[in-house]
């Protein structure tokens, strides 16, 4: 089963990317989960965006925030970001503008059944984009809303199907900023790490593009554990 759903992300990512000049990236990722006690949790990551399949850069990634589990079903977050974003997508522009980024988070994730789980999720940024030859510097204020169902196939393999919608506020107007739709699988690979590989489509207010995802996960825990 699991051979077959990865042909048809794959045929669907080629289905989407024929046509579409410069349209396809490939996002990679690296994340750490450090686990201080029960209630709080360290996460970082690092990716790196590039154009279609290649090496050229088209976004690289710096993430860090703190995570309270509050309950079984809710938890809060809070962190900072830096993004690195190449002013076009076309491998000849050189020049990468800068955005740092401060966000929060809500997510609530419920039990529907023994094997499936339904996760909701409410994401502020507060965004800073430094200015650029081609533009001012200018601040934005992005909400996020993810919904996602989470099916355990066996015992070390999931399949997550989600979608995201984004609005925007910047220089007065708020609109309508992207929409993105993925699936994926996961993959436990041993005792601490695990493997995301999939398939993302994200609209955008006059463009669509398509991501080939790969996020490889590793967790550490602190021997002292406690419920504060």
């Amino acid at each position: 089963m699991m051979k077959k759903l990865l042909l048809l992300i794959f045929l669907f990512t080629i289905k989407f990317s024929v046509g579409q000049n410069n349209q396809l990236f490939t996002w990679d990722a690296l994340q750490l989960v450090a686990k201080v006690n029960d209630k709080w949790h360290w996460i970082s990551d690092v990716s790196y965006r590039t154009i279609s399949i290649s090496s050229s850069a088209n976004q690289y990634t710096f993430r860090t925030a703190v995570k309270r589990i509050i309950n079984n079903k809710w938890s809060a977050s809070a962190g900072v970001a830096l993004f690195n974003n190449r002013l076009a997508i076309d491998k000849d522009v050189h020049e990468f503008g800068s955005e740092y980024r401060l966000w929060q988070e809500v997510l609530l994730e419920t039990r529907l059944n023994k094997n499936l789980l339904l996760l909701n999720r409410f994401r502020p940024e507060e965004r800073f984009f430094e200015a650029t030859s081609k533009a001012d510097a200018y601040n934005a204020l992005r909400l996020r809303y993810r919904v996602a169902l989470v099916q355990d196939l066996t015992e070390k393999i999931k399949l997550q199907i989600g979608e995201e919608y984004m609005r925007q506020l910047a220089k007065g107007n708020f609109l309508f900023q992207q929409n993105r739709v993925s699936v994926a699988g996961i993959f436990t690979t041993g005792k601490t790490t695990q493997l995301t590989a999939g398939y993302m489509w994200s609209k955008l207010p006059s463009s669509s593009q398509h991501y080939i995802v790969l996020l490889f996960q590793k967790t550490i825990s602190f021997k002292n554990k406690s419920n504060g």
